[in-house]
């Protein structure tokens, strides 16, 4: 379905064409009003006050006192507040009120846009007047052109035979422009503020390709204005033929309300709505939809049921410390969204939360239900936080003028409610207390890092529907870190190059701080890489904690040259020896010697480019991971691509299993504007290919045109199935997506 509707900018260009009688009104005007009181001769300028009066220069200025007329000729320039008008002869008649300027008349705006015409008349209230053969060259080059313009009733104003295009002028003075926009008549009416438009035509190179009789839109002085929005054409597999025509409910300034109907000649018909609303202190975003369509059940078979989903947010500001909000995202179903193109997220966030701000220091206080979507996890395993809060408290720098003047405090209490309808229920209860010693730097460039803190956590779990009742856990950790590293410059005529060597001690009581007693919530996704190497605690979250002592070391070094060619590479590895107390067997930090981790990027030049990030076993070297990523651009051609193989000890852990995959991207201009892409990403232990497309793009300074074609060969239900998708899109500038559909099959 091609529509279409004009955009602001270009609104604001049509305004201007009627805006040239009022301006040149209000130029001639100031210069004339007076001429007594303001005399002028030949090459002179009058006018003292520029907030009243405008600067006249002409070769000749006659006043015919007798029949109050006054005419400037011979290269007339009037300028006023930026604004210049320039013509061959320009008259007033202060008896009948009429101005008129001829021959070569031209109006330059501030903005920088350009008019011209061959005469203007009107009268000096501006309520009657026209301008004939009127040209506009705006300041982007763009070109407007209308065979007259006229005002009536001080309202409205018509411009007639339009001509508009933003391409180049073609080095044929008799070529059309790649694309351009005509109409018979453009009505702007003031008092409505609505701009109406009859008898469009939107042509390229000279051939008309699409045309309506009619349109309207509010000028730019309205903000937002009730009435359809632009059509949309929707084909699938599943859903069939769908047509979507928007509508914009503008309730009042601060609110508004968007309807969508989108009807499936297959799938049924659905409503999509967004309501908007702004208060002094805060906001309401929601968005909804809902209908009666086609699912297709675990069994095979299909049912037409009510379907739905609402995302909603809201913010208000209390006061210039406090604020509260709410975030809303439900589906009725897990496959609801992608199939119908809703959203892509399968991991729904519910949170009401209040947020407290005080210098460096934050509060929060959050409730949070989770909603996950994808196939393979159980609903009633999520769970639901009632509440979440925590607080960070930074104190002042302890001072003292000694090594430790600024050092200072850092406390975070927190505490977490989590309940589920199946498994087991948590209350934690922690604080930790650290004390944080900036860098310390030695005359030699040695740098030393300190910092120690204890941790408490106090737990009580419960287990539902069971005899085991509930238990109280509480333990108390300390921990104290140093890291000590030397950088090495060594400054070459072609190259410099940098080592730094570094170690880093983790001091923490042996103890059993990770019991299986304890829940996991919130620490289980962890894999050691040259990221947390080097961290406290490297866990994310408050539940696990890095236990025991262990020594952290490493060595990272750098070559560049002044092309900017580089060389930089990371190496590093841990000694821990209770570390397979601590952690899993599959992440890499689950023996005495950890994995050795690391990473090198090779910068070949300004657009070339190879990462490399690995993780080795530490007695055989056995790869445990492997990512290699690639860019170049070597004109006309843009090359990437990627590679990732996961290789752990065993496969115990569902979310550490073997994976190797590969994914590639191909792009060659082709020139003239025109551009050719590919990529693909195939799964190279199963040895089929997960998904693969292409797209043909063209661009200039006033069209972009694609076509996007994609084929996904994995699915997460039966009832979002895997297909090919073609994308066609061309937009028009200031005109925006004329055309924009997909097609999937």
């Amino acid at each position: 379905m091609l529509a279409f509707a004009l955009p602001r900018r270009m609104i604001w260009r049509l305004i201007l064409l009627s805006a040239i009688l009022l301006m040149a009104s209000g130029l001639l005007h100031s210069s004339f009003a007076n001429p007594v009181d303001t005399p002028a001769t030949a090459g002179s300028t009058a006018g003292k006050d520029l907030q009243r009066q405008a600067l006249l220069a002409a070769d000749q200025l006659t006043y015919d006192q007798q029949n109050k007329k006054i005419v400037a000729e011979g290269g007339v320039e009037i300028e006023r507040d930026g604004r210049v008008l320039q013509a061959d002869r320009v008259s007033y008649d202060q008896t009948s009120r009429v101005l008129t300027a001829e021959g070569h008349v031209k109006l330059i705006d501030v903005s920088g846009d350009v008019a011209f015409a061959d005469k203007m008349v009107m009268d000096d209230q501006f309520r009657e007047g026209f301008a004939e053969e009127v040209r506009l060259l705006l300041a982007d080059n763009s070109r407007m052109a209308a065979r007259r313009a006229d005002r009536s009733d001080g309202n409205l104003s018509n411009l007639h035979r339009v001509t508009f295009s933003p391409c180049k002028v073609c080095e044929d003075p008799n070529q059309a422009p790649f694309w351009q926009l005509k109409a018979d008549r453009v009505t702007h009416n003031q008092q409505d503020k609505m701009l109406v438009y009859h008898d469009v035509r939107l042509e390229f190179y000279g051939l008309p390709v699409f045309y309506s009789p009619y349109f309207s839109y509010p000028d730019p002085s309205v903000k937002k204005k009730s009435g359809l929005l632009s059509p949309s054409y929707l084909n699938s597999s599943q859903n069939g033929n769908g047509v979507s025509i928007p509508y914009f409910w503008n309730i009042a300034p601060e609110r508004d309300l968007t309807l969508q109907p989108v009807i499936y000649d297959k799938a049924g018909n659905l409503l999509k709505l967004q309501y908007r609303e702004r208060f002094r202190r805060g906001i309401v975003d929601v968005q909804g939809s809902g209908g009666y369509l086609d699912r297709v059940l675990d069994d095979g078979q299909t049912s037409n049921t009510g379907r739905g989903h609402i995302k909603a947010m809201g913010r208000y500001d209390y006061d210039e410390n406090w604020r509260f909000g709410a975030d809303i995202q439900r589906a009725s179903d897990r496959s609801y969204m992608t199939r119908y193109d809703i959203d892509k997220n399968l991991l729904l966030q519910n949170r009401l939360y209040a947020e407290g701000f005080y210098g460096r220091d934050y509060a929060n206080v959050s409730l949070y239900k989770f909603d996950d979507l994808r196939q393979s996890v159980d609903p009633e395993f999520s769970p639901r936080a009632l509440p979440v809060a925590s607080y960070e408290h930074y104190s002042p720098r302890l001072g003292g003028g000694n090594l430790f003047s600024n050092s200072y405090l850092k406390w975070t209490p927190s505490t977490a409610i989590l309940q589920r309808d199946v498994g087991i229920n948590t209350q934690r209860l922690s604080s930790k207390a650290e004390w944080v010693i900036p860098e310390l730097i030695a005359d030699n460039g040695t740098r030393l890092r300190l910092n120690a803190l204890i941790q408490s956590d106090l737990y009580k779990v419960q287990e539902p529907n069971t005899t085991n009742g509930s238990r109280d856990i509480g333990r108390l950790v300390p921990i104290a870190n140093a890291k000590l590293d030397r950088p090495m410059v060594s400054p070459g005529q072609d190259f410099t190059q940098t080592i730094n060597p570094l170690v880093q001690l983790t001091a923490t009581p042996n103890t059993k701080a990770n019991s299986k007693k304890i829940p996991n919530e919130d620490s289980q996704s962890f894999e050691l890489d040259e990221t947390n190497l080097l961290s406290t605690n490297r866990f994310p979250g408050l539940d696990r904690l890095s236990t025991g002592n262990r020594v952290d070391y490493g060595v990272s070094h750098e070559i560049k040259n002044r092309r900017d060619q580089h060389i930089r590479t990371f190496v590093g590895q841990s000694f821990e020896p209770n570390a397979k107390d601590v952690y899993g067997v599959d992440t890499g930090a689950g023996q005495s010697l950890s994995d050795v981790v690391g990473g090198t990027t090779i910068g070949l030049s300004k657009n070339t480019e190879v990462a490399y990030r690995f993780r080795r076993d530490s007695e055989s070297l056995k790869s445990r991971r492997d990512e290699v990523g690639f860019t170049t651009q070597i004109k006309p051609v843009t090359l990437s691509a990627s590679y990732v193989a996961l290789n752990p000890k065993s496969a115990t852990n569902a979310t550490l299993i073997p994976q190797e995959q590969v994914i590639g991207s191909v792009g060659v201009n082709l020139g003239d504007g025109w551009n050719l892409t590919t990529s693909s990403s195939r799964d190279l232990r199963t040895g089929k290919t997960r998904n693969f497309g292409g797209a043909l793009t063209y661009g200039n300074e006033c069209t972009n045109l694609s076509a996007t074609f994609t084929h996904d060969f994995t699915s997460n239900s039966v009832d979002n199935k895997p297909g090919t998708s073609l994308l066609l899109q061309l937009n028009l500038k200031y005109l925006g997506d004329v055309g924009d559909s997909t097609l999937s099959f």
